[in-house]
């Protein structure tokens, strides 16, 4: 096939998209296969067809196949493989340590073009010492263990303004800051305009911290005031955005959160996503009036921290963004020796995701307004790291030392 042609398909709009993966344990000695999982899974088309300078058919080729923990069904609009990695694979990468199989290079196909179609074929062996006594419960392709230089952008075309509002609260679009005398600053991180707030006569305009929270599965907006003297500390509910209408306040006399970080609600608990101490999130019930608590949470994901040790599993956490209503990304510091961030669950207090930072600029995420997946983008570059297939698992695998392992993934996109 001459590049003309080629350059020619990949300027069409492809028509249709399949992907299938089977995972199989296996004899060790004589590698007949002892149990088989199989089927069709998810592809997150969007994340799919995007990439480096919209090449999106070498960000698949260079996707890594991870086996995850996660138990959670797939969301088709949450374009991320969730919990820990038990096993993983990389186009052309040989076997290490206990959780990196061997790609086989006789079944490998990457990129293989026709008139039709584009083809790939990943497969991946793994040792009987390898992946042993946890449970599979989620395979797919991936690029969010990635370092930078594998961001991919969305082929929908969209300049962000950069915003470098990124330790305070974001909503998916806008970034909220409000000084101590009562003013709301509300950033608009896909057309850079930006809007004041007066909320001087609720909030007052003592010189306390005062921080803007979000509420995403309500779309309710709060105002965290924070004063040395416990009596005068308020939250207050406002119904949306606008900040017109204060439904509620609450007199939190035993919260005592005096720094300003990026907050979001749950219920009645509210999360504070600090940027100021190493992997910490305060949490506290200001409607029962409890003491905050300190989270210290893990950014160690085992694929991305086999292959970028120098990368640190600790970080300042910034730039977060809500992915739906209980679930926030949330990016490590912009020091390029942090990169590893978490996707944090305010429901549950948890973290049940993981993710690398896209750029080391200090700028704000958002959600890509052009797109129906949840694609988070640094406003600095339109970057993203995303999954572009998964699926759950009929039945959990867990594997022993009796058996090796192979699992496979073969994608096809049509013209």
């Amino acid at each position: 096939m001459t590049e003309r042609v080629f350059r020619e398909l990949l300027r069409k709009k492809p028509e249709c998209v399949r992907g299938c993966f089977s995972v199989d344990l296996t004899d060790p000695i004589s590698g007949k296969i002892k149990k088989r999982q199989t089927h069709e899974n998810h592809v997150f088309s969007e994340a799919l067809f995007a990439g480096v300078a919209f090449d999106w058919v070498s960000s698949v080729s260079n996707s890594w196949m991870c086996l995850n923990d996660s138990a959670e069904n797939i969301d088709t609009t949450l374009p991320y493989l969730f919990g820990q990695t038990i096993g993983y694979g990389i186009p052309n990468t040989g076997s290490s340590g206990t959780r990196r199989g061997a790609y086989n290079s006789a079944n490998q196909v990457l990129a293989q073009m026709s008139l039709d179609k584009v083809r790939w074929k990943f497969q991946y062996d793994f040792t009987t010492a390898q992946c042993n006594g946890e449970a599979i419960r989620t395979i797919g392709l991936t690029s969010q263990y990635f370092t930078d230089y594998n961001a991919k952008k969305p082929l929908k075309a969209f300049s962000f303004i950069g915003n470098s509002n990124e330790t305070v609260t974001c909503d998916g679009r806008y970034t909220y800051s409000c000084s101590t005398a009562g003013i709301i600053t509300k950033t608009d991180c896909w057309f850079g305009t930006i809007a004041s707030i007066d909320v001087s006569a609720i909030v007052g305009t003592a010189s306390i911290n005062k921080t803007v929270g979000y509420a995403p599965g309500t779309g309710k907006f709060y105002i965290y005031v924070y004063s040395s003297t416990a009596s005068a500390r308020r939250m207050f509910v406002f119904s949306d955005n606008t900040f017109s209408t204060l439904e509620t306040t609450y007199t939190p006399t035993a919260v005592a959160v005096s720094s300003i970080a990026a907050m979001y609600i749950c219920g009645e608990v509210a999360y504070w996503i600090y940027n100021g101490a190493l992997n910490t999130i305060y949490y506290a019930n200001f409607v029962s009036n409890t003491a905050q608590q300190t989270m210290t949470v893990s950014t160690y994901n085992n694929a991305s921290y086999i292959e970028t040790p120098g990368f640190a599993v600790t970080g300042y956490f910034s730039g977060t963004c809500p992915i739906n209503d209980t679930i926030i990304y949330c990016n490590s510091s912009n020091t390029a020796s942090y990169r590893k961030g978490i996707l944090f669950d305010i429901s549950t207090g948890t973290v049940v995701g993981y993710v690398m930072e896209v750029e080391t600029g200090s700028y704000a995420n958002c959600l890509h307004p052009l797109t129906t997946e949840k694609l988070v983008c640094n406003t600095l570059s339109n970057g993203h790291k995303s999954a572009i297939t998964a699926y759950k698992l009929d039945s959990p695998i867990t594997k022993t030392s009796a058996n090796g392992m192979t699992a496979t993934y073969e994608l096809e996109v049509f013209w």
